[in-house]
């Protein structure tokens, strides 16, 4: 499945070009690593991609069977507790299914209805096929 299309797509801040006609694809089990230094337009590539910025110009397609999601570089994080954990707090309808889920599992074996139920929810979504939850903290 063709997940998104980034096509000849440019950013700028003023004067200071971050980014210059990036192309790129992203298809079903595509493994993708932003690797520049500092300042050069990692997170403002991954926000633009995410909804949360605009192009200066080039176009940005997602499917529309894709959510991005993307762990800001500035959330706060529960240093007490495992990145798991703090993935699990946030406030996503996909990251809420997959912790009602954990939970059943943890706290509710024996309810083997209410297990079946969340699992057929999770899978009806394609929830961990997508592997968003790896994507997740890749991006942080």
């Amino acid at each position: 499945m063709h997940y998104a299309s980034i096509e000849n797509i440019s950013k700028s801040f003023g004067i200071r070009t971050l980014f210059r006609n990036i192309s790129f694809y992203v298809e079903e089990g595509d493994k993708i690593a932003f690797v520049a230094r500092n300042g050069s337009g990692k997170s403002t590539l991954l926000r633009i991609i995410a909804g949360l910025d605009t192009v200066d110009s080039g176009t940005v397609w997602v499917h529309k069977d894709i959510k991005v999601i993307m762990l800001q570089q500035d959330t706060p994080f529960d240093e007490t507790r495992t990145i798991w954990d703090n993935v699990l707090k946030m406030d996503n309808p996909v990251v809420k299914a997959v912790k009602e889920y954990e939970q059943c599992l943890e706290e509710d074996a024996e309810d083997i209805d209410k297990l079946t139920r969340l699992m057929a929810r999770v899978e009806e979504r394609n929830y961990f096929s997508s592997e968003l939850i790896q994507t997740f903290l890749a991006n942080k």
